[in-house]
């Protein structure tokens, strides 16, 4: 439980992450809070094209995009 309201306390007070994190395995199921991680840190330039979503075709998008980005990087 420590760890994980430290990880919470992180993604909003130093990354800058404005929604609550409820559960980790929810909030980063379609990889869209991956991105805004990374898009925060400057390194996720299409951050943009992301989807907001918990959908099949939207996970798609943005795990296809962070893949992308990992392959660059």
């Amino acid at each position: 439980r420590a760890m994980s309201e430290l990880l919470r306390r992180w993604l909003r007070e130093d990354v800058g992450v404005e929604r609550p994190v409820e559960s980790f395995e929810s909030s980063f199921a379609s990889g869209y809070l991956f991105g805004e991680i990374l898009a925060r840190c400057n390194l996720q330039p299409d951050f943009a094209k992301f989807h907001d979503a918990n959908k099949p075709d939207a996970r798609i998008n943005n795990f296809t995009r962070l893949q992308v980005r990992r392959v660059q990087g």
